[in-house]
């Protein structure tokens, strides 16, 4: 669940980012201090753009990645005894 949020995340904050590269202009967010000031420049929205990818790339492989891992594996496996050790138990003795 968490995957998808990421992804639709990154995915609106991509399509700002190539928007802006079309409009740079039109992509001046509100800034009352100097509302008709400088665009980002290219390199920054190019910047933008790549880091949502990347995002997005993790989300994607947070949906696609193998369920389980090293944190649950089988508990009804027993690991087998090394040889030349003998068992505490009264079966051994």
């Amino acid at each position: 669940m968490i995957g998808v949020l990421i992804c639709l995340v990154a995915l609106m904050v991509a399509a700002f980012a190539m928007l802006a590269l079309l409009d740079p202009a039109g992509a001046q967010l509100a800034n009352d201090a100097d509302p008709f000031g400088t665009p980002p420049s290219t390199a920054a929205l190019l910047g933008r753009l790549a880091v949502s990818l990347a995002v997005m790339a993790g989300g994607i492989w947070l949906l696609l990645r193998p369920r389980g891992g090293r944190a649950r594996r089988d508990r009804r496996s027993t690991p087998e005894p090394i040889s030349g050790q003998r068992g505490t138990s009264k079966e051994s003795q």
